[in-house]
């Protein structure tokens, strides 16, 4: 069977109350261990976590697969790079990686095989945004904008005691009290254009004290958003980050997890504070993200890890 053919297994424990362990064959294990030097996850092993199984793509190996889960296992769902299956009410999935060819193909692989886990997040409320993640004073806030847009720009700006604990992609979890807690995922693009190799602790996770709506300025000041003003943006950072595994699902699943989305997103609207940022190419910025935040908010502060 698949599952008796694993090597070492790496666990991600999530805001959520998710835990999953991360196992490949000997096909993948070069793989896998390159995509928890990236998250920063260690060798573990987790008694009730879901499982994601990698292996490459191999027609011998394939067709052992369906022989094995061929009577039980859903059919293959294709998301570009990969391949995935799962079994209902199994907390197994199988996932098939395209053919080793070069390194470029193999760090897509690393992108599209998040979505299981940003799914699993989705379920429980949370979502994946494209966006920043930063921390002053406790205070921890998202800063969303397309590619591009100057999320990067933004946090190389910020001065100490400001910290960047990522800058293109947050996963935000809804915890056990119904807070929502952001999680720093890493800027893949890095990895893709080979322009250098940092890692992210994507376990590290920190209470959500605002969403931030970039946009480019002559001045810098930050001015409110209405909250369906809010869930609309926040509907779209997500959408940017599955859109790139949403769009080879089938017309009636992409309108579903849309619709997922949205609810998410209102009901995050509602509970995190928005704004608008607009930004200057010369300034303190952060200095208004400062006084726009509620006093209130208290959030642990914890270095960064990027």
């Amino acid at each position: 069977m698949i599952k008796d053919r694993a090597c070492e297994s790496y666990a991600i424990s999530l805001a959520d109350g998710q835990s999953w362990k991360l196992t490949a064959d000997s096909s993948a294990e070069a793989w896998l261990r390159s995509a928890a030097r990236i998250m920063k996850l260690c060798p573990e092993e987790l008694e009730s976590a879901k499982t994601i199984f990698f292996y490459r793509n191999d027609s011998q190996r394939s067709n052992e697969n369906r022989e094995d889960y061929s009577t039980s296992f859903l059919d293959w769902q294709t998301l570009g790079a990969i391949r995935i299956r799962s079994k209902m009410g199994d907390p197994f999935i199988e996932c098939e990686l395209a053919e080793e060819i070069d390194e470029i193909l193999d760090y897509l692989c690393l992108i599209q095989a998040t979505y299981p886990i940003y799914c699993g997040s989705i379920d429980k409320g949370g979502l994946p945004l494209h966006a920043a993640l930063i921390v002053h004073q406790g205070r921890c806030l998202a800063i969303a904008a397309p590619g591009g847009t100057g999320k990067s720009t933004c946090c190389k700006r910020i001065p100490e005691p400001w910290q960047a604990l990522c800058d293109d992609e947050v996963l935000v979890t809804k915890d056990v009290r119904g807070e929502y807690q952001a999680h720093p995922f890493p800027t893949w693009s890095e990895y893709l254009w080979q322009r250098s190799a940092p890692s992210w602790d994507v376990q590290q996770h920190f209470p959500m004290a605002g969403f931030f709506v970039l946009q480019r300025s002559e001045e810098n000041y930050v001015s409110p958003i209405r909250k369906s003003e809010a869930a609309n943006f926040i509907y779209q950072s997500s959408y940017q980050i599955l859109l790139r595994s949403s769009k080879y699902l089938s017309d009636i699943n992409k309108n579903l997890l849309r619709r997922h989305l949205f609810d998410n997103a209102c009901q995050i609207a509602k509970s995190v504070p928005a704004f608008r940022l607009h930004v200057s190419l010369t300034g303190d910025f952060w200095s208004h993200i400062e006084e726009a935040l509620p006093r209130s908010v208290e959030v642990p502060c914890i270095a960064a890890r990027v």
